[in-house]
């Protein structure tokens, strides 16, 4: 019997210095926890509004007179054609296509192609080319800010552009022209942000 009664005791205190060996673990677990906790509250508060706010506050500013990510797309008033990066030194415009809406839409067709398709790689290489990776949140809205600007700032080619002499007015010459410099200048303002972007906007 006594050997019965010693043998309970000796499994009852192994039970016990179990249990108080978990305790202590979960206190421990409990205590990390919370150290955590606090360091997370101590760290300055972010939220995607914040980081919106300093996207549109960032300044590119040369960007050659056409299209600017991060700005007003008609805060650029003085800025010449001349700037364009093609061969549109004597580009003049046939005052027939001011008018011709298909002329308008099959620009503007072939730029959200450009957009959707192609624009997204052109970043991507410029990311490599400077060594700032992005995240991909900013790439989009790299992208849908240059679109948001597309149906204004095609008049402004147009209307820049009636003052050249000694080009030929053919529509179809005058469109593929036009295209050639709105992609330049689009992959000059992708190049231009990502070269501009603060370090805390890059990925880590």
């Amino acid at each position: 019997m006594n050997q019965d009664i010693y043998t309970y005791l000796h499994q009852l205190q192994q039970a016990l210095q179990i249990q108080q060996a978990t305790i202590l673990s979960l206190e421990d677990q409990v205590r990390q926890l919370q150290e955590e906790l606090n360091e997370l509250k101590s760290r300055p508060s972010s939220s995607i509004g914040k980081v919106e706010y300093k996207f549109d506050q960032l300044k590119v500013e040369n960007l050659n007179g056409t299209l600017n990510i991060g700005l007003n797309p008609f805060s650029t008033k003085g800025q010449q054609i001349e700037d364009f990066q093609v061969d549109t030194e004597t580009l003049k415009v046939n005052p027939e296509t001011d008018t011709n809406p298909d002329f308008y839409q099959g620009i503007l067709q072939e730029m959200h192609r450009y957009l959707d398709e192609e624009a997204y790689n052109r970043i991507l290489h410029f990311e490599q080319e400077e060594r700032t990776p992005l995240d991909e949140m900013y790439r989009q809205m790299m992208v849908d800010d240059i679109k948001k600007q597309m149906e204004h700032r095609l008049p402004y080619y147009l209307s820049q552009a009636q003052s050249y002499e000694g080009i030929s007015t053919d529509p179809d010459y005058l469109r593929d022209l036009i295209i050639q410099a709105m992609k330049q200048d689009i992959d000059k303002a992708f190049l231009s942000f990502i070269q501009h972007i603060p370090g805390n906007f890059r990925k880590e």
